[in-house]
Order: structure tokens, then C-alpha cells, then sequence
């Protein structure tokens, strides 16, 4: 029986969703993906999008979940995830942005991996401290990731308790498949590779501006042809609207100049 190999079960899922969902696969053939056994336990990105896998967790992926899987890592890139964080706690924004993208492909119908940090039908995610008993229920539906995080911050310790800490005595839960003890993905900072090191790719503020740019261009081609085509969903739209035509609160910003 013929076995296709790592990099081919890649390559096919790349191919199926230029048919099924022609945004990610737009944002994919744009990306640079190898692998990186040793140093990466699943999958990871950093803001170049260099792609990263490990061959063991890929393997163990049906076709549908290596396609979800990918498109995950490509909104990591595509909705900037990286330049948004700002001086946000990176636990929770990392938490956030993977509840955030997860909803919208679970919206999109795609078939997610078990154990991920994954709302339920409703938008719903239930985090239980089970040390001291507190049990915390978030609704998510309706929001980006900066307002997840300002949620999750209401709770930061608890979180924390649950995720950070593999003996710690909670979950986070909302996909009905039990707890959560953290993402099935690797956020890789700035513009190292899977092993931490410095590629240098992105040596000052001009150039980490230019990389924002040209990923922004390519985010704003892929919608605009998944638009064309009829394939973008409402929730995709709308987090690409958040990021590419942002809304800017003039009370927020008057506030700013007036306290400087």
C-alpha cells in the first residue's frame, strides 16, 4: 500500500484547500514550512512565516486535522499576532489569540485536533481552579482576541494555575473533550527558528515594519480572492476586518494625549 510521506501529506492538504478554503491556502503557499523534529514538540510559526513541524505529530494527524492544524499557524500570521501582543502578559495573549483563531476555524468547519484550547458550540469556556473550588465561565463568541485577553486578565492567576504549572490541579474546558493543560502549537518569537535561534532576518524597527507590511499585503490579496470566490466565512471576515481596517476609539486616544 502506497504511504504518502510527511512533506506530501503537507503539499495535499495545501492543494485542498485552494478548493475548500482559498484565504488559508493563499496565506500557506506564501509561507516557508520544514521540519524541526528535535526542537519543536508539535508545530510552531514566528512572525517571518517560517512554518515548523515535528514528523511525529504531523504524522499522527488525519488529512482533515493536518488541514486545520496548518490553517491555525497561518492566522498566527495573517491576523499579526505577534505585532498585536504589545506589552500583554504572553501567557494569556498566546491563551487568547489561540481561543480566538480556534473559534473562527471551528466556525469554519474544520476538524480541530483533540485537547485544544477550543470553545464549545456556544462560544462557552469554563476554567476550574479545583484547589480552591472557583469555577470561571467565559462566552467568547463575539469577540477578537484583545477583548478574550481582557477577559482572561480578570482571572490571570487562576489561568495561570490551570496552564502553566503541569501538576497544577484545574482545566480549562469548553470543547467537551475534558482539560486543557496548554496549545497544541508553538509560539516561536520574533523572527528565530524552531530551535530558538536568531536567524536575523529582522534586524530594526524597519524591517520588522516591512515584514508587517508585506504579510498585511498578502492577508488583504487572500481575502480579497476568497471574497471573489464566496468562500469567506463571517467570523473570518470580521477578525480581518478588526486587523485590516481597524476602529480607532478617539476617547481612548484623547485620554492618552491629555494623561502625556
Amino acid at each position: 500500500m502506497f504511504t504518502f510521506t510527511t512533506e506530501e501529506r503537507i503539499k495535499k492538504a495545501k492543494i485542498n484547500l485552494q478548493t475548500r478554503a482559498p484565504f488559508y491556502a493563499y496565506i500557506l503557499m506564501n509561507m516557508h514550512i520544514s521540519e524541526n523534529s528535535k526542537d519543536i514538540p508539535s508545530m510552531g510559526v514566528n512572525r517571518c512565516g517560517d512554518l515548523y513541524y515535528n514528523k511525529k505529530f504531523a504524522d499522527g494527524l488525519d488529512n482533515d486535522e493536518m488541514m486545520a492544524v496548518l490553517c491555525h499557524e497561518c492566522c498566527h500570521v495573517a491576523f499579526n499576532t505577534f505585532g498585536r501582543e504589545g506589552k500583554r502578559d504572553k501567557m494569556l495573549w498566546n491563551i487568547a489569540t489561540d481561543f480566538a483563531i480556534n473559534w473562527i476555524l471551528k466556525k469554519d468547519a474544520f476538524s480541530l485536533p483533540k485537547g485544544i484550547l477550543l470553545a464549545d458550540d456556544g462560544g462557552n469556556i469554563e476554567i476550574d481552579n479545583k484547589k480552591n473550588g472557583k469555577k470561571i465561565k467565559l462566552n467568547i463568541s463575539d469577540l477578537c482576541a484583545e477583548e478574550i485577553y481582557d477577559k482572561l486578565l480578570n482571572h490571570a492567576e487562576i489561568i495561570k494555575c490551570c496552564m502553566g504549572d503541569p501538576n497544577a490541579s484545574g482545566s480549562i474546558k469548553g470543547d467537551g473533550q475534558g482539560g486543557c493543560k496548554g496549545q497544541f502549537d508553538k509560539h516561536i518569537e520574533g523572527d528565530k527558528d524552531g530551535s530558538g535561534k536568531k536567524q536575523g532576518k529582522l534586524k530594526g524597527a524597519a524591517d520588522h515594519h516591512a515584514n508587517e507590511t508585506y504579510w498585511k499585503d498578502k492577508t488583504t490579496e487572500a481575502a480579497t480572492a476568497a471574497k471573489t470566490r464566496g468562500t469567506m466565512s463571517a467570523a473570518l471576515e470580521r477578525e480581518l476586518g478588526e486587523i485590516l481596517n481597524p476602529k480607532v476609539d478617539w476617547r481612548k486616544r484623547l485620554t492618552q494625549f491629555v494623561t502625556k
